[in-house]
């Protein structure tokens, strides 16, 4: 039986690493240059949500047994995810961090494509919330299908008049830390599962074929 991931854990991989672009290969560098800098005196920065990873719980570097992110690979790592939109077919299909450090680049063409696709509106996704969609591609090893990403305040509260008992009115979505996906060939019973086991915090599994996954505060819901 697969063991939940602590959500704690959740990000360890990702908490403030030390990066040398020296010990990289010329495709790594171009990667290396374009993460977020580092913190003074703490080590690099902290992706920090509820429960998640805070200063001093992982040292620099270090990857745990168990808990390695997807497709982490040598000494730096290489951290890969693959979605798709399913409104606009724009797909991402790449490195998303490097060693334990999410790339600039990487994480703006994901907003991107994770944008409001009724009014272009775009906001900057939670990297916890990329973290997740990583880790459960792991287990589907498929790519994931984006129904829902970012939502403005305007769509969010037009879905919300519409359908009040299945939109919340201060969505998660507004603030770039949900996601709504689906994966061909898998059911959203074990999509629920998977999101559990991989730290998310919100997991709503919906009848008509998706799952709602958010890095909010632990809770879950059938719709």
């Amino acid at each position: 039986m697969t063991r939940p991931i602590a959500r704690r854990a959740a990000l360890a991989t990702l908490a403030g690493g030390v990066l040398s672009t020296a010990a990289a290969s010329s495709a790594l560098a171009q990667q290396a240059v374009l993460l977020y800098p580092r913190s003074a005196g703490t080590g690099g920065p902290r992706i920090v949500g509820p429960g998640f990873v805070r200063p001093g719980m992982v040292q620099p570097g270090v990857v745990r047994p168990g808990i390695a992110g997807p497709g982490v690979t040598g000494q730096m790592g290489y951290r890969r995810l693959t979605v798709v939109s399913a409104n606009t077919g724009e797909t991402f299909s790449d490195v998303f961090a490097l060693g334990n450090r999410p790339s600039v680049i990487a994480m703006a063409r994901l907003s991107r494509l994770m944008r409001d696709h009724h009014n272009g509106a775009t906001k900057p996704i939670d990297p916890a919330l990329i973290e997740i969609l990583a880790r459960i591609q792991t287990k589907v090893l498929r790519p994931i299908q984006i129904l829902s990403g970012y939502r403005s305040p305007e769509t969010n509260y037009k879905m919300y008049l519409a359908d009040p008992v299945g939109v919340a009115e201060h969505s998660f979505h507004t603030s770039g830390r949900a996601v709504d996906i689906t994966v061909a060939g898998a059911s959203m019973e074990v999509l629920g599962k998977l999101a559990r086991q991989c730290g998310a915090g919100g997991v709503g599994t919906y009848a008509s074929g998706f799952i709602h996954i958010d890095t909010g505060p632990v809770r879950e819901w059938v719709g």
